[in-house]
């Protein structure tokens, strides 16, 4: 992913800003194929540990994909001087809102993650009251 750490774009000729936004818009669009790729995959792949975490690692590298389109000096300009519209408003919350799903989605499968690798310690051990403690949490 490329980064933009010139927020400014001072010192930089439009036309290297122009392929910064143009190489920032193709990887946005190859991680937006890649998700879309990985949710069509059949049948015995999807819902599969291996799945979900491929699925996550789309989904990071689009939100990165993202973030660094934002980073664009000429997107930070539009924002700015478009603060009170209602359209960057959306824009803003949306991609919070995205941000926020993808944190608590993640969340959730690493505690989903913690849990069954308790219960295949306690398979292992045939410790029967461990067993039984993440099936009562259901």
């Amino acid at each position: 992913m490329l980064s933009i750490s010139d927020s400014q774009g001072s010192g930089r000729r439009p036309a290297d800003r122009e392929a910064d936004r143009r190489s920032l818009l193709a990887s946005l669009e190859d991680e937006i194929r890649a998700l879309r790729s990985w949710q069509s995959r059949p049948e015995p792949e999807s819902g599969s540990p291996d799945w979900i975490c491929a699925g996550l690692a789309r989904i990071e590298f689009l939100h990165a994909s993202l973030d660094d389109l934002h980073q664009l000096p000429q997107a930070q300009d539009t924002l700015h001087r478009r603060s009170s519209t209602p359209w960057t408003d959306r824009l803003l919350d949306d991609f919070l809102r995205f941000a926020d799903a993808y944190g608590s989605f993640r969340s959730i499968l690493i505690s989903l993650k913690e849990t069954q690798s308790k219960l295949q310690t306690a398979i292992r051990w045939r410790d029967e009251a461990r067993i039984g403690f993440p099936l009562r949490l259901r």
